[in-house]
């Protein structure tokens, strides 16, 4: 499930709308790129949840999905939790998200030029390595976050997601 930011376990089905259920959705929609940008990592585990660890990021790999349209962009890999940013009251993920809209992250990355727009390549760049620099040292080296980009065909985008994964880092190249 995905959950609202307000979602109260005490009220069963409050505020939570099924992962699968929101993906159909979505890609039934015609669009050529389709970007999901998800924060899992804010909740590391929850008894009331029947989660004794957020797997959530495992889910993601494992889903079957058939839309090569479709990209998702997760907040973090396994095992590991979004760091929060204390200012905007929100997550570190979701600031460089921000960020990286709002054009920081045009012309971001190995082969990239300014060109006053931010397409999937250049975001994603922007967002993984500045997530994963900004846990690095906020951490002291003690944690990490990674986040993960998925393709809706069941590939794997990102080289830092896990030895022996699906896909490569040029399958995030073809979809900006």
């Amino acid at each position: 499930y995905v959950l609202c930011g307000d979602y109260d376990p005490a009220k069963s089905d409050s505020r939570r709308i099924s992962l699968t259920t929101l993906l159909e959705q979505i890609q039934r929609c015609p669009g050529q790129l389709k970007l999901v940008l998800l924060d899992s990592g804010r909740i590391r585990s929850d008894v009331r949840l029947g989660m004794a660890t957020n797997e959530f990021p495992q889910f993601l790999q494992n889903m079957e999905l058939q839309d090569p349209h479709l990209w998702i962009l997760n907040s973090n890999s396994m095992g590991e939790v979004s760091g929060l940013y204390h200012p905007e009251r929100g997550s570190i993920f979701l600031h460089f998200v921000t960020q990286g809209l709002r054009g920081q992250a045009d012309g971001y990355g190995d082969g990239n030029k300014k060109d006053e727009k931010v397409d999937l390549k250049e975001l994603w760049e922007y967002v993984r390595d500045h997530v994963s620099s900004w846990a690095e040292t906020a951490s002291a080296g003690d944690q990490s976050q990674k986040p993960m980009l998925l393709r809706g065909d069941g590939k794997i985008a990102c080289r830092q997601c896990g030895a022996g994964q699906r896909g490569t880092q040029r399958d995030a190249d073809g979809g900006h």
